[in-house]
Formats: structure tokens, C-alpha cells, sequence
């Protein structure tokens, strides 16, 4: 699992084989040479794809809210995948050297949940990782929302419904404030029976689905509203979210929501 700030690397097994998981996780972190890089390269390439349309622009709705949040030049607005000019140079040393850079034990949290022992847990992970070199610490960038009074951006897609994407930043998981927009978030998108569902699709139509995805770095979040629905309606679907956020705004979150 990749994301912008982090990589977890997780797996289900049994606790009878938690000495031998530990060991192949040490042998990843210790031991990766890169190779097949060609192969690997070509299927990102084809992953990039999905993000453009037939001219080669982005249509990506999440990475096109991220170039307007947060400035085209900060590292939280660069893709995940990358672009097509990094993927199609990036080499096997420049590689190996990020790795070695940020992949050490400096920059890590191994976790372990379930039946284990935790002495011999303590025992394996000293074993298997006493060679892993600490690495540079990350550092994470300093956040400023781009200021541009520039808020919408359109992309041109040949698709048959068009799909909207509403962001707003909010305060990042080291502020104190960050479990209260856990809270907030739950109450707005809590399924088949939160405010927005079923004010957009049971009462008016609109969709069949809108759903808020919660991003969040050490920094700062993101709220962002998706709904995908016919052409004529997307304009409808906006204006129904700004009623709802605006009710949210002037009126809070009732009792009933906030202890369901």
C-alpha cells in the first residue's frame, strides 16, 4: 500500500509462522537488488493510462485536487505513480539509492496484532533487522494551501457521465483537532444513511452514489466528496452539497448523528 507520505508492507498469517514473516520482511528491507525493473516499468506505465484522457491530459480528479490545494510545485500535489517522464528515466540505481536513503529503520514501525509471543517477537525482530542500516529521517515539507483564487478545474474526458470531486482541506493527524474530523466524517458519510446520501440519491435523484474519501498525512487532510452521474446533473449535485455543508455550517451536527 502506497501513499503520499507512506508504504506499508502487511500480510495475514498464522502465529505459528510469525518467526519466518518476520525473517522475509527483514530479507525485503535488507536484500532488494531491483531487478526487472523493464518489466515493472511497463506495467505502471499502463496503470498511468487510467489517470489521462486521449490527448495525453490529466484526468485524474484526485491528482487535479491536489494541483490546486496544495500548488503545483509542492511534493503532496506530485501522483503516486508518478509521471510518464519520471517512470519512463527513473534507473535501477536511482532506486536502490532512494531505498537505502528512506527504507531503513530510522523511518519504520513494524506492528503486530494476535496470538504471539511477545518476548520471541522482540527476540526475532532484534535478530532479523539488527542489520538494517537507520537511513536518513524523512522530513516532512511544510504545508501552505495554495492561495490561487483559482478553486475549479475541468478536464475533458470522452466518458458517457461526468464525475465531480468537492476538496476541502482540514488539520493533519498530529493536530489535536483531527479526531473531531473523524467524527465529522462519519456523520457525513455514513453510508446509505448519511445526510448526503439521502438528500442526493433517495430524495432527488441525482446519483447513486456519493460517498466523502478521508485522506490524511501528518500535515494536513482532505475531505473529498465524489459522485459520479449524467452530464446535466453534476451542476444539481454541487449545488445540493453546498446546502448541505452550509446547513452543517450554520445549524452543527445534531445529537441524534452524532451519538449514531
Amino acid at each position: 500500500e502506497t501513499g503520499r507520505d507512506y508504504t506499508a508492507f502487511h500480510c495475514q498469517f498464522h502465529p505459528n509462522h510469525l518467526a519466518e514473516m518476520i525473517e522475509i520482511y527483514s530479507d525485503i528491507f535488507t536484500n532488494s537488488e531491483f531487478n526487472g525493473i523493464e518489466l515493472e516499468r511497463s506495467i505502471i506505465l499502463e496503470e498511468y493510462l487510467d489517470s489521462v484522457n486521449e490527448e495525453g491530459e490529466i484526468v485524474d480528479l484526485e491528482q487535479l485536487s491536489r494541483l490546486l490545494v496544495f500548488g503545483k510545485s509542492h511534493r503532496l500535489a506530485n501522483p503516486i505513480l508518478g509521471t510518464r517522464e519520471s517512470l519512463e528515466n527513473i534507473t535501477r540505481d536511482q532506486l536502490l539509492t532512494h531505498f537505502n536513503r528512506y527504507y531503513g529503520s530510522r523511518n519504520m514501525i513494524l506492528t503486530v496484532a494476535g496470538q504471539y509471543d511477545r518476548l520471541k517477537f522482540n527476540h526475532e525482530v532484534s535478530e532479523q533487522f539488527s542489520r538494517l542500516p537507520a537511513g536518513q529521517a524523512f522530513q516532512y515539507p511544510q504545508v501552505k494551501i495554495a492561495g490561487s483564487e483559482n478553486r475549479f478545474m475541468f478536464a475533458h474526458s470522452s466518458s458517457s457521465f461526468s464525475v465531480v470531486m468537492i476538496s476541502v482541506p482540514g488539520y493533519g493527524t498530529a493536530s489535536r483537532e483531527y479526531l473531531a474530523q473523524l467524527i465529522l466524517w462519519k456523520v457525513l458519510d455514513g453510508g446509505m444513511s448519511s445526510e448526503l446520501y439521502n438528500e442526493i440519491c433517495s430524495k432527488r435523484g441525482l446519483a447513486y452514489d456519493i460517498e466523502i474519501e478521508f485522506h490524511s498525512t501528518l500535515p494536513v487532510s482532505l475531505f473529498e466528496i465524489v459522485s459520479s452521474s449524467s452530464h446535466e446533473n453534476i451542476s444539481k449535485i454541487v449545488e445540493a452539497v453546498r446546502e448541505i455543508l452550509t446547513s452543517l455550517t450554520l445549524h452543527g451536527i445534531s445529537v441524534e448523528d452524532f451519538e449514531f
